[in-house]
C-alpha cells in the first residue's frame, strides 16, 4: 500500500507542476498579446496643416489641427503641439489634412534658400523690383478640351534677386526672366510648373521690401 500511494503523489505532484506552468504559460502569452496590442493603440498629438499651406509661408497654429494618430517609433517626424517654433515657415506645401512633417517646417533664420530662374509671360507689375517679396502664382493650361486650371499660389513670400532678361517671342508679347530665391522645398514646384507650361505671375507683397 505504501508503495502505490508514493506513486500516486509523484503522479500528482508532476500533474501539478505541468498544470502551474501550463498555465504560467498562458498568461504569459496573453500578457504579451495585450502588451502588443497596447503598443499599437497608443496615439499622440501630432499637428495637421487646417489648410493647405504654401511654401514659403509663416506657419501659426491656427493654421493647423491636432490629431491624435498611431505613429509608433515615428512619431519624432511630425511637429507635435509645442513643438512649433516662433516664426515658422513652410519649406514645401502642405497639403490640407497632411500631417506636418518636422522637415517641411524650419525657423525663418534656419531657412536654406535657392535660387531659381522663372520665366514670366509679359510685362512685370510695378513693384517687382530686385529686392521685393513677391508671391508666385501659376495658373494652368488645362489639357485638350479641359477647362484651365484655377490660378493657385505656388510660392508665397519668394524674393526677387535679380531681373535677368526680356525677351521677344513674337511680335507684341514677350517673357521676362527673373531671379528668384525660394525655400529648397519650393524648387522642384516651379520647375515643374514651368515644365507644364504653366503661366506664372510674380506679385509683390504689399511691405515685402527687404
Amino acid at each position: 500500500m505504501s508503495v502505490r500511494a508514493s506513486k500516486r503523489r509523484s503522479i500528482t505532484r508532476i500533474v501539478d507542476v505541468r498544470l502551474v506552468v501550463g498555465v504560467a504559460l498562458v498568461a504569459a502569452s496573453i500578457a504579451g498579446v495585450w502588451a502588443v496590442v497596447a503598443s499599437a493603440d497608443r496615439s499622440v498629438s501630432v499637428y495637421a496643416a487646417g489648410t493647405t499651406i504654401v511654401a514659403g509661408n509663416v506657419v501659426g497654429t491656427e493654421d493647423l489641427v491636432v490629431e491624435q494618430v498611431s505613429l509608433g517609433r515615428s512619431a519624432d517626424l511630425y511637429v507635435a503641439p509645442g513643438g512649433l517654433v516662433d516664426g515658422a515657415v513652410a519649406t514645401r506645401s502642405i497639403l490640407a489634412g497632411e500631417l506636418v512633417p518636422a522637415e517641411a517646417i524650419a525657423a525663418t533664420a534656419d531657412l536654406a534658400m535657392a535660387p531659381v530662374v522663372v520665366s514670366v509671360s509679359g510685362e512685370l507689375p510695378e513693384g517687382v523690383v530686385a529686392g521685393r517679396d513677391v508671391d508666385v502664382w501659376a495658373s494652368g493650361s488645362g489639357g485638350q478640351g479641359d477647362e484651365a486650371d484655377p490660378p493657385s499660389v505656388l510660392v508665397a513670400g519668394a524674393l526677387v534677386a535679380r531681373i535677368v532678361a526680356e525677351e521677344s517671342i513674337v511680335a507684341g508679347s514677350s517673357e521676362v526672366s527673373v531671379e528668384l530665391s525660394v525655400p529648397d522645398g519650393a524648387v522642384a514646384v516651379l520647375l515643374a510648373a514651368s515644365t507644364a507650361g504653366d503661366a506664372l505671375t510674380l506679385v509683390p507683397v504689399e511691405g515685402g521690401a527687404r
